[in-house]
């Protein structure tokens, strides 16, 4: 079991969708990083603002084929904790926001995290499971374009965006030291 989201498997006898779908949601790390994609998708001209979300779907469908395929890569724990403090800093700098550097560390951070569901997944049911993460990240993404909506109604809704990538980039430091 992955150290940074020990409820990620609450449904260890299902192998199927249910597993897939509360992998991303009840991981505190995964969590954290896609709905920072989502706010900070939102806070973009409106091509980068449409096409983040989906870059990270993608990548993380092709991390989870590699972590499928047995692929290892021994410091993932590192690697999704440094994908949420970079996230975090992303969002909590916006003069960070750049779109080669979103667009690389969201695809990076989404290979990660999808690579870690693809090897703690189940043998059996691996499609359904697949639909379920990549459905629970999709609703992730919503929920952070809609924290991102609400920041934006906010008179200070630029200074929460801070304040949300602050507590990411903390969470992410506090995930590498773990």
């Amino acid at each position: 079991m992955h150290v940074l989201y020990p409820f990620a498997h609450v449904f260890p006898e299902s192998g199927g969708f249910l597993q897939g779908m509360a992998h991303p949601v009840m991981g505190v790390d995964h969590l954290l990083a896609i709905l920072a994609v989502g706010i900070l998708s939102l806070w973009q001209q409106p091509r980068v603002s449409r096409v983040l979300p989906v870059t990270f779907v993608l990548a993380m469908a092709a991390g989870a084929a590699a972590g499928f395929l047995g692929w290892l890569s021994e410091p993932l724990e590192l690697l999704i904790a440094g994908s949420v403090l970079l996230l975090g800093m992303l969002l909590a700098v916006p003069r960070l926001q750049r779109r080669g550097l979103l667009f690389t560390v969201t695809a990076a951070a989404a290979w990660v995290h999808g690579h870690a569901h693809g090897l703690e997944g189940p043998e059996a049911g691996r499609a359904a499971y697949a639909a379920g993460f990549l459905a629970g990240t999709s609703l992730l993404l919503a929920a952070g374009i809609l924290v991102g909506l609400i920041c934006t109604e906010l008179r200070q809704g630029r200074r929460i965006q801070q304040v949300l990538g602050a507590g990411a980039t903390l969470a992410g430091l506090v995930f590498l030291f773990a």
